[in-house]
């Protein structure tokens, strides 16, 4: 793979310094300092990679038409700054709960009593996570007693675009995410054993990670549901709501995000509901549908915070 890419790009060039600084920074700086350096290697970061000062203004543009009149906290041409910033600032979590596996117990779990009645009833529960603040949530679930493990694959990682970055930046990478304790399943092309990997690990009443959108690295195999999201559409991953309906297993949505009041903060959902819906296949189109308007919630409440914007497909003007 690596023989097949550019040596370095500007990208995996830029993250060397920043990585240097962030793990500097993280063993000597305060956590409240952290979201301030950040900004500052986001805008550096941005003007290597894009040649701009300041945001893009297409993912702007593409926010507003898929807001319409809908209220945001913050203003949609900031928004690519602040997720690069909360890119950023992943690693110096990284390096901190790498150093301190109690570094989690400083992050809050909000709605935790849902995980804990689904953990009391014995079978697990699956934890769809939305891409809001990026690794934080892991060092957080077992510094709180939970013993987690997540869905990853083979190809995970920020690194991946240059040979330098897959030789030196993302085993760098690898190395600094165990530090968050969270027992991983990997998922191999062509293959479903990480998936009875995962419902081996829910009848052990374990809560099992997967990403809401978490592509399928199976061929042929559909595991992507399109829901309406705002005035858009967004691509849910049906496979987890799949593993929880064989394992009779309750869904969670996971948020990770920054409260309001600056703090990091896990927020645990309801638990889906599939309506009443009676065969498999319903049932999972329910929950999916059910996730979009809790994930449309708390995107209207963090948008700078959200990583999938881009990912979001407008409506078209025919519909």
């Amino acid at each position: 793979m690596a023989n097949e890419l550019p040596f370095l790009t500007a990208r995996d060039a830029a993250a060397v310094p920043g990585l240097l600084l962030a793990g500097a920074a993280s063993r000597f700086l305060p956590a409240r300092a952290w979201p301030i350096l950040s900004r500052s290697l986001a805008l550096v970061l941005l003007r290597t990679v894009t040649g701009k000062s300041g945001t893009p203004q297409s993912l702007g543009d593409h926010i507003r038409r898929l807001v319409g009149d809908r209220a945001l906290p913050v203003a949609p041409h900031r928004i690519r700054l602040a997720q690069a910033t909360i890119h950023i600032e992943s690693f110096f979590h990284m390096f901190a709960a790498g150093r301190d596996p109690s570094f989690g117990r400083s992050i809050r779990l909000e709605g935790r009593e849902h995980l804990d009645r689904a953990l009391a009833a014995g079978r697990g529960a699956v934890l769809h996570l939305a891409t809001f603040q990026r690794v934080t949530q892991f060092s957080a679930l077992p510094a709180h007693g939970y013993h987690a493990c997540r869905i990853t694959d083979e190809t995970h990682g920020y690194f991946l675009t240059s040979a330098f970055g897959v030789r030196r930046l993302h085993p760098l990478q690898v190395r600094l995410e165990q530090g968050d304790q969270v027992e991983r399943i990997v998922a191999k092309a062509g293959s479903l054993s990480h998936l009875r990997v995962a419902m081996r690990q829910l009848r052990q009443n374990r809560p099992v990670i997967f990403r809401i959108l978490h592509r399928s690295l199976v061929p042929g195999l559909t595991n992507i549901m399109e829901v309406p999201f705002l005035d858009g559409s967004f691509a849910i991953s049906a496979t987890p709501l799949r593993v929880a309906v064989e394992s009779r297993a309750p869904v969670i949505p996971m948020y990770p995000v920054r409260a309001e009041d600056g703090e990091p903060v896990v927020i645990f959902g309801a638990p889906l509901t599939d309506h009443g819906a009676t065969g498999r296949r319903e049932q999972v189109a329910a929950m999916a549908r059910d996730q979009a308007v809790g994930l449309e919630k708390m995107v209207l409440r963090f948008p700078e915070q959200w990583a999938d914007w881009n990912l979001v497909e407008e409506r078209s003007v025919e519909e």
